[in-house]
């Protein structure tokens, strides 16, 4: 290598400078928890630990949100009634089964509902659009019935993988 300038030797002693000034001013400033400071330097905040750590829900205290497809309306006096675009909580411990206990978030009641006539609240499945497993000439079938117009659609899953979209053109 060879030999650097005087001026590229000043700039390097310049930064050093400045390194160290700040490196001072940072041992001697360290802040607390409350956003004031200390000048002890090396003085360090640590919190203490908590006394116990949260407990943790029960399975059965989990509850997920589940939006309703269909108007239901109950057949025995353990069943629940809701309307279509009803919320309802239902326990985790329940979704293996076909009847799911559940309670309602409009009126609190509480009782079992068909797993099939709710989604998962803020799903694909929870959309009115889309219909899941359905062939085109089927999805194409639907859309010419009434009510639907002209610009009525669905979604669906595809053959391909993925989904497909279905419209009504004419």
């Amino acid at each position: 290598m060879g030999k650097e300038s005087p001026i590229g030797w000043e700039n390097r002693r310049k930064n050093r400078a400045k390194c160290a000034r700040l490196s001072r001013s940072l041992k001697e400033i360290t802040p607390d928890v409350t956003g004031t400071s200390t000048n002890q330097p090396g003085s360090r905040y640590v919190p203490e630990p908590p006394s116990s750590p949260p407990p943790e829900p029960s399975p059965s205290a989990v509850k997920s949100l589940y939006i309703a497809l269909y108007d239901y309306d109950a057949r025995t006096e353990e069943d629940l009634s809701f309307k279509k675009g009803r919320n309802s909580e239902v326990n985790i411990d329940d979704l293996a089964n076909d009847w799911w206990r559940a309670r309602s978030r409009e009126t609190s009641g509480e009782g079992f509902i068909p797993s099939n006539y709710v989604a998962l609240h803020q799903t694909l499945e929870a959309e009115d659009w889309y219909f899941g497993e359905m062939k085109r000439p089927e999805a194409e079938k639907l859309l010419k019935t009434p009510p639907n117009e002209h610009g009525a659609f669905l979604v669906r899953d595809s053959d391909k993988g993925g989904y497909a979209l279905s419209d009504e053109r004419w």
